[in-house]
């Protein structure tokens, strides 16, 4: 029986990195291979590790490492709309943010960025005026899905379900690969001593949430939440205020 359990959880690790790829070589390779830093090499690495942890017969790992190939894949789509936004490259806004909309689900409820990704699709002369405003919902997009990750965690642990537990750990998972896509722009946007401070509470949550210490968990959320949720209050109010 232990034996079939771990044919099908191979068979189904086997089938998820086959699609990955397959997503990856129709959809991100060419632009990944464009990009200003090495994109296209760390993900090939990435599906290096996958395929040889199958071939290892470790399918519990690849789920980890199927995490990091969605953010590469993000952080591909991610930085090849913010160059398109900076080149007023209307088509290629909406090829890379369509696949965003797919991961993200935007398009079940409007949003102030789906809505101004809608208004220029109808007028490309309005994407010069509404750039700024659609990279802000861009960042604020992620930082979001950062806290929320991180605070899903933190929820799964105190469950105290194995399978809840389970789910906090790639939650946590997540919310780092996530954290670390937008990297450069935390930066930007909250100074180097204050992105660092959020990327060390994201950190303590992955080892926390791995070693069960609920305690240590809700501290680092606690330095996760209180460093992005006053950008996330002014990247709110960007994207809703026009261009003077």
């Amino acid at each position: 029986m232990e034996a079939q359990v771990a044919q099908g959880q191979g068979d189904r690790a086997a089938a998820s990195l086959i699609q990955a790829k397959r997503l990856y070589v129709q959809q991100f390779q060419e632009r990944a291979i464009s990009l200003p830093f090495d994109a296209h090499r760390r993900a090939a690495d990435i599906f290096g590790e996958a395929q040889a942890a199958l071939d290892a017969g470790d399918a519990d790992s690849v789920r980890g490492i199927r995490l990091r190939m969605d953010a590469a894949m993000t952080g591909i789509a991610f930085l090849a709309v913010e160059e398109a936004l900076e080149e007023l490259e209307v088509g290629q806004v909406r090829t890379w943010f369509a696949l965003m909309t797919r991961k993200f689900g935007l398009d079940e409820k409007p949003s102030p960025l789906v809505i101004l990704l809608t208004e220029s699709r109808r007028n490309p002369a309005l994407l010069r005026d509404v750039r700024d405003r659609i990279s802000a919902g861009l960042l604020l997009l992620l930082v979001e899905q950062v806290q929320a990750g991180s605070q899903a965690a933190l929820e799964g642990l105190a469950d105290g379900d194995e399978g809840a537990e389970e789910m906090a750990e790639e939650m946590a998972e997540e919310a780092l690969l996530l954290y670390q896509v937008v990297q450069g722009r935390l930066q930007e946007e909250l100074g180097e001593q204050e992105e660092g401070a959020v990327g060390n509470g994201l950190r303590r949550l992955k080892e926390a949430v791995g070693r069960r210490d609920l305690g240590e968990a809700r501290q680092a959320v606690n330095l996760v939440q209180r460093g992005l949720e006053p950008l996330s209050e002014l990247l709110e109010l960007r994207v809703k205020t026009p261009t003077a």
